[in-house]
């Protein structure tokens, strides 16, 4: 983020980081994130027949966005993703869940018996997650200019590891 803010070392003097630098920062990072977790998530959203609803999206964001890091049930997610898909039914659900447990799909989400909750198999896949889908969310809503809950997520999370970054 300093980076695409032009800030090279520390600086004399407060810079501002906006929504803009913030946004071209995580397109690097995407681009430039490793090859197993980008080819983890490429597996997971492989199509390979048109169907009506992109569920292993779905799920995906869903569980992204979700709330506490301890992971959704499938009630859950069928409430989150009939949110954005109405007609989405449970079978579906139930068979791409299963799916995104297995390798061929990249295996980026397990079962956690003892919660009866889907987590992500990595913790960095959550926020892997939120930043490739980020791509077809706007960041900044042009209503009243708040940077969304995924670049707050994003620069808490930073914030906490770096505590002199300004935002």
């Amino acid at each position: 983020m300093c980076r695409r803010a032009r800030v090279l070392d520390r600086c004399p003097k407060n810079v501002l980081i906006d929504a803009g630098h913030f946004e071209q920062a995580l397109n690097d990072y995407v681009e430039n994130t490793s090859d197993s977790m980008k080819d983890a998530f490429d597996k997971a959203l492989r199509q390979q027949v048109h169907q009506k609803h992109d569920g292993f999206r779905l799920i995906l964001e869903v569980l992204s966005e979700c709330e506490d890091d301890d992971g959704m049930t499938r009630g859950e997610f069928l409430k989150g993703i009939r949110l954005r898909s109405r007609n989405y039914v449970s079978a579906s659900l139930t068979a791409h869940l299963d799916q995104l447990q297995q390798e061929a799909r990249g295996a980026v989400i397990r079962f956690d018996s003892s919660s009866g909750k889907f987590v992500f198999d990595n913790p960095f896949y959550r926020v892997y997650a939120l930043i490739r889908f980020a791509k077809h969310r706007p960041l900044v809503d042009d209503m009243n200019q708040e940077i969304s809950m995924v670049a707050k997520l994003t620069l808490e999370m930073w914030g906490k590891h770096k505590g002199d970054v300004l935002y």
